[in-house]
This record gives C-alpha cells, structure tokens and sequence, in this order.
C-alpha cells in the first residue's frame, strides 16, 4: 500500500519523497496527491513497493532492537 505522510523531518531523515511514500503538506495537497495516485496505479504500486522494500532492510523490529543493545552495550 502507499504511504502518504505529512510533512515531518524525521520521515524525510529516513525515507525519499516520490520514491519510498509521498509527502503532502496540507490537505488540499493531500487531495490532490489522492486523485493522482488514485488514477496512476503502476506509479503507486512502484513507490508502495519501494517503500516496503526500505522498510524490510532498514526499519524493522530487529533493526531497532540492535540499535539498542547496540547502545546498551557499547
């Protein structure tokens, strides 16, 4: 599924706009990005898939628990 966000700076820390999720900035913007994926499904199933890509190689549980002992223990 595609991911559509507001506008933070930790998602654009860890993820790229258009390519990972797409970020709107208010909802008019968030409106118009809906009726624009809605009509172009190949380009949302790209980013959909890209995104959960990124997400399975960098920010699951496992990602983060290491992170932490990581800390704990350094």
């Amino acid at each position: 599924k595609l991911l559509l966000v507001d506008d933070q700076r930790d998602v654009r820390k860890f993820f790229e706009d258009g390519r990972e999720l797409v970020i709107f900035k208010d909802i008019k913007h968030l409106r118009e990005l809906l009726g624009y994926y809605l009509a172009h499904e190949e380009q949302r199933s790209r980013i959909a898939a890209q995104g959960r890509e990124k997400v399975l190689a960098e920010h699951t549980y496992r990602h983060r628990v290491a992170a932490i002992l990581k800390a704990v223990f350094a």
